[in-house]
């Protein structure tokens, strides 16, 4: 049995595109159009603040692997410089330059390789952070609405049964006056139209409570439509042979396992990445600056090239911290 979340969240995510071209002809504000069932869920999934959050996260952590990326890249920099230190036994002298840094690692013992598997992981969580948002969110719009469609056929229940206890306690006033009913059976009907009216009200809040959640969690107005179109709705769906890869890697797989593993997949390339911070990095660096070491003499170009090799010693015990976490 197809479970109502797996359900809904299928239906969220294959009627969104489908309804793109529909939903600009719609006017949300016509009070003759109704709400339909598969507009409800990908209006619901689409607009859902939850899913706006998991989307900018999504954001943050593209950025993140684009970051991590750039570790093996060429790095070019400015930088300006004055110094001061000895030129020979017995004098020091000033130096001031200017120019440009370029460095390329070369070999880094792993730690830009589990940088990138750590940042590829993180996106592929937060995707399925947004399809478990976006099921979330169909999954409350779907409840909204067939809750709405049951109170309102319960409600129009009540008030037949409130208007049927009012004919026969009128009935009865009349039948009572006449010797035809006692006063025991005036206080049953009595008893009946009041539970009646009683029903009646509490439906009515409901009713008008499931219609608030609706329109926050749509932007619409209009009420739902029949039950008939939810019907037509899961049968077309369920019976459409493009979605029914959709609906297997529903039943499959859960958004939510598959974040925690892609989650811890990205703690554990961190983890690595984080017990190699002690290792060396060896970089290629190019630098080309213009020194001046008198101001009343003229500069000259200088270009260096060569091999650095970066080693931490100390931190502040930082590097501590963090491979202990």
């Amino acid at each position: 049995m197809i479970g109502r979340t797996a359900l809904l969240a299928v239906l969220a995510g294959a009627l969104v595109p489908a309804l793109a071209p529909a939903q600009a002809q719609v006017d949300p504000t016509s009070p003759t159009q109704c709400l339909r069932f598969g507009e409800a869920l990908a209006l619901g999934a689409r607009l859902a603040p939850e899913v706006q959050t998991a989307e900018a996260r999504l954001a943050e952590g593209e950025a993140e692997l684009a970051q991590a990326r750039a570790l093996f890249r060429p790095q070019l920099s400015t930088f300006v410089r004055t110094g001061i230190g000895d030129s020979g036994l017995t004098d020091s002298q000033i130096e001031n330059q200017i120019g440009l840094r370029g460095t390329q690692r070369i070999f880094d013992f792993g730690d830009s390789r589990f940088a990138r598997q750590a940042a590829r992981a993180t996106v592929a969580a937060r995707q399925f952070d947004i399809a478990a948002a976006e099921a979330a969110a169909a999954e409350t719009v779907g409840q909204s609405y067939l809750g709405w469609l049951e109170t309102r056929d319960r409600l129009q229940a009540t008030r037949q049964r409130e208007a049927y206890f009012g004919r026969q306690l009128a009935s009865t006033e009349s039948l009572l006056g006449q010797g035809g009913a006692t006063v025991a059976d005036r206080a049953d009907i009595d008893a009946e139209y009041l539970e009646a009216q009683s029903a009646r009200t509490e439906l009515e809040f409901l009713l008008e409570r499931f219609g608030t959640r609706l329109a926050i969690s749509t932007k619409r107005t209009n009420d739902p439509c029949a039950a008939d179109d939810v019907s037509q709705t899961l049968s077309q769906m369920l019976q459409a042979s493009a979605n029914e890869g959709i609906v297997a890697a529903t039943l499959a797989t859960s958004p939510q396992i598959a974040s925690l593993r892609s989650s811890a997949d990205s703690l554990l390339a961190a983890a690595y990445r984080e017990a190699r911070s002690r290792f060396p990095v060896i970089s290629v660096t190019g630098i080309s600056s213009y020194a001046v070491d008198d101001f009343d003499t003229r500069g000259a170009l200088r270009n260096r090239a060569g091999i650095d090799v970066s080693i931490p010693l100390y931190s502040g015990k930082a590097q501590t911290a963090r491979i202990d976490a």
